[in-house]
């Protein structure tokens, strides 16, 4: 068991970020996310930038960069200062997106570490918009995610923003992973609506908006053709296959589930997990469909 374990390591090390590439290459999510943004983030700006020129913006699990570098140039846009903190687990995305926005001419702190814990405390400053996109999955504890929100909104401007972006639980990704994660699936979405909810009873300052992100995950024309390829080469290890586009394939079905598919032929449930997904795929046009809800808090009384 714990050479299987160790392999699976060894083999999700190897494929963690390949798995991202291919997934960014073959989605509109993230231009549909960065549209959303972009339009949020122009709406706050427009409404303050008269009383305000320098703005602090604290984003936890900032990714490789891409998005914090768009956001940046829309501050440049509107010919604002940004002083941008960010908190990743991963040092190749804190080295990354302190890279991008170095190379833009913004004023930035990245720090390497989990975001839940007492790295928040660096953080004096207080901020005018807070961003949690797709990092604060799988917190089974309701009471520790209120703690979490208090202790965060605590550290938000008057007329500050707040947004939380994360897959809704009928989201193709989301049904399939909550299968065969192996985790203890938990719907953040609405976890953090009650938690912010309750915030809002509490201290009657903020509202909440929930608006939809829809996007799609598209797979290859010749998926038909694949099948039983990805059934063999997932069984046998050392396996190649030189099949077009069989590669993207393996990836973006190991990306839904952040695990190798070799692994899961061991574990006994690939072709399940391989015949689920066709069935979607033949009904939706070789396209898995995602869907993000975003929480939108505007701090203050007159919200719009």
């Amino acid at each position: 068991m714990n050479s299987i374990s160790n392999f699976e390591n060894l083999l999700r090390n190897k494929r963690t970020s390949l798995w991202f590439e291919t997934f960014l290459k073959n989605t509109n999510e993230k231009q549909n996310t960065n549209l959303f943004i972009s339009e949020l983030f122009q709406k706050y700006i427009d409404k303050n930038k008269e009383v305000k020129k320098d703005f602090i913006i604290l984003d936890l699990g900032c990714g490789n960069g891409i998005l914090s570098e768009h956001i940046g140039k829309l501050f440049l846009k509107n010919k604002l200062n940004l002083k941008y903190y960010g908190v990743e687990k991963n040092s190749n995305f804190v080295r990354s997106t302190s890279n991008r926005l170095n190379d833009i001419g913004i004023e930035n702190e990245i720090l390497e570490g989990d975001f839940f814990g007492e790295i928040l405390l660096h953080f004096n400053d207080k901020i005018d918009i807070l961003l949690v996109s797709h990092s604060a999955y799988y917190i089974n504890d309701y009471s520790f995610l209120l703690h979490f929100i208090q202790n965060i909104f605590h550290k938000i401007n008057i007329n500050g923003l707040a947004l939380f972006i994360h897959e809704s639980k009928d989201s193709d990704i989301n049904c399939l992973g909550e299968k065969y994660k192996g985790n203890d699936f938990v719907d953040i979405v609405n976890n953090l609506t009650k938690a912010i909810q309750f915030y809002i009873r509490e201290h009657k300052n903020m509202s909440l908006e929930l608006r939809a992100i829809e996007s799609e995950v598209y797979f290859p024309y010749n998926m038909e053709d694949l099948w039983n390829e990805l059934v063999e080469n997932s069984f046998n290890f050392n396996s190649i296959c030189l099949k077009e586009n069989f590669v993207i394939a393996k990836y973006l079905l190991e990306f839904i589930i952040e695990k190798p598919l070799e692994i899961l032929g061991n574990s006994g449930m690939l072709l399940e997990y391989l015949s689920n997904v066709k069935f979607r795929l033949e009904n939706q046009n070789h396209r898995l469909q995602t869907k993000s809800i975003a929480h939108v808090c505007y701090f203050n009384v007159n919200a719009p």
